[in-house]
């Protein structure tokens, strides 16, 4: 039984099962539940004041996150977002390394911290907030054709894979730098580093 107030974070680093586990009253800090591969049981509070670590996790199956997280959300695992209904408020970033796909993706409107999408492979269905204060990574993508960039990101964007740059718009504002690496047949890759 987990206490109803916590005045700090719970870590419960190395727990295998959610089954039983209720969290859903006040905790003024973190929640690591980094060894969880299922959250099948799992309750949470509505609003977690820490970062929630739940990397473990393959699948959002029967993961009802709070409605806010006053810090960065990890589900560095997920590979669909299937059944993922994210937090209407982050504000912190948003691990999400090894999505592959972005169908079913829905992110909240405001990002107050980066977004990681290093191995998703297609921008199809992909829809990204108006203003992201943070980094935003995406890796593993070869195109961008059709992808509608934030109009501010204040931080870095990442296209490290990109091969070309047809029918795209780069946002209007970008507080800090754009890192792309174009691929071309005749000659090996270049690095472009560009300030706003």
């Amino acid at each position: 039984k987990v206490p109803k107030k916590v005045y700090g974070g719970i870590y419960l680093d190395k727990l295998a099962s959610a089954e039983n586990l209720n969290i859903s009253d006040t905790v003024s800090g973190g929640i690591p539940l980094a060894g969880l591969t299922s959250a099948k049981g799992l309750k949470l509070p509505e609003v977690v004041n820490g970062v929630l670590d739940l990397r473990g996790l393959k699948n959002a199956e029967e993961l009802v996150l709070p409605k806010r997280i006053e810090s960065t959300l990890i589900l560095q695992k997920l590979m669909s977002a299937k059944g993922l209904k994210l937090p209407e408020v982050i504000n912190g970033s948003l691990d999400l390394t090894n999505l592959t796909s972005a169908e079913d993706l829905i992110l909240p409107e405001i990002m107050n911290g980066g977004i990681y999408l290093a191995s998703l492979k297609s921008p199809k269905g992909l829809k990204l907030p108006e203003v992201i204060n943070g980094n935003l990574y995406l890796w593993s993508l070869t195109s961008i054709e059709g992808l509608i960039f934030p109009k501010t990101i204040n931080g870095m964007l990442t296209l490290h894979d990109l091969e070309n740059v047809e029918g795209s718009v780069i946002p209007e504002e970008l507080k800090c730098e754009l890192y792309c690496i174009i691929a071309n047949n005749d000659i090996d890759r270049k690095s472009t580093r560009l300030n706003s």
